[in-house]
């Protein structure tokens, strides 16, 4: 399997490391800002508007190594976002998807195309991860959860059963999600929150227990 990754920031040196674990073939990287004509040693092809070209040029498939938010305001301005924008332009046979072979997946959970899986995570059976999703390292989820298309776990998180998150959501880091809950889609959950309650979409909630903050709508 050749494999192309877009972005050159950390989550882009995890899907390296994965990619390399599953005994793929990265041929190279795209990014948008990096000018640099090296990454870990591989090229950087050249920009996002590049990327179908040297799929087709290079017999590769993709994967969108973008994801970290380091504040509410880089949520907004939402890194999953560009997740979609690249992924709705691919289709599912142009799309790879990596699974950290030191994670523990359920063969009756299903793992949407594009979507990363770091090291440690836990995937119970009847579990959904949508379409362009990242699951950080540690987290659990546990069983019959339905996770979003685009939505970004942070590590340590734990989600218990029966849980519904939307599309495009960000749960911070240590969160903790308690059975039966559903959080809409565009949420964003901030760190160490416990979530009691339902959320719903384009929210901003952190606490514990999670309360809610104000509406992300704009």
């Amino acid at each position: 399997m050749r494999l192309i990754i877009y972005g050159t920031g950390n989550e882009g040196k995890i899907a390296f490391d994965i990619a390399q674990e599953q005994n793929k073939e990265v041929i190279g990287f795209i990014d948008d800002y990096n000018e640099n004509k090296m990454f870990l040693n591989l090229p950087i092809l050249g920009k996002g508007k590049d990327l179908k070209q040297h799929l087709k040029k290079n017999k590769a498939k993709a994967i969108i190594a973008i994801g970290k938010h380091d504040s509410l305001e880089s949520f907004e301005g939402s890194a999953s976002n560009l997740r979609e924008r690249v992924y709705k332009e691919l289709s599912d046979e142009e799309i790879d998807t990596l699974i950290h072979p030191f994670s523990s997946i359920s063969k009756l959970a299903k793992i949407g195309p594009g979507s990363i899986i770091h090291t440690g995570v836990t995937i119970e059976p009847d579990t959904v991860v949508g379409r362009g999703c990242i699951i950080n390292n540690g987290s659990k989820l546990c069983h019959d959860i339905s996770i979003g298309d685009y939505t970004h776990i942070a590590p340590k998180v734990t989600v218990t059963g029966r849980v519904s998150i939307g599309k495009n959501v960000w749960v911070g880091t240590g969160t903790t999600i308690l059975d039966g809950i559903t959080i809409g889609n565009n949420c964003f959950i901030g760190a160490g929150s416990l979530v009691l309650k339902d959320i719903p979409d384009n929210t901003l909630a952190y606490g514990s227990p999670a309360k809610i903050v104000r509406s992300l709508e704009k």
